[in-house]
């Protein structure tokens, strides 16, 4: 298994945060790229906790959670804002 290079942005704290959302959104881009992919990932996702999820997630794609709730497993992300006034 060989790291996409694909950045998958997600708010771990909130809905996007859920297990199910992670692999869907996660199995979607594989599935694009290779079924087989898709299954190996799938199958190490699901065979421990949450954080194992979060774990294998990040060795097929690199995820970042910009809430920051798992820096331990993802490192810390700096999120900049812009705000545009008119």
């Amino acid at each position: 298994m060989s790291k996409t290079g694909i950045e998958v942005m997600v708010d771990l704290s909130g809905s996007e945060g859920n297990a199910f959302v992670v692999m869907g959104i996660v199995g979607k881009i594989l599935r694009q790229i290779d079924s087989k992919m898709d299954a190996k990932y799938k199958a190490d996702a699901m065979s421990g906790d949450y954080e194992n999820l979060l774990k294998v997630t990040n060795e097929y794609v690199d995820l970042i959670d910009t809430s920051n709730s798992y820096p331990e497993i993802l490192g810390n992300v700096k999120v900049e804002t812009t705000i545009i006034r008119d």
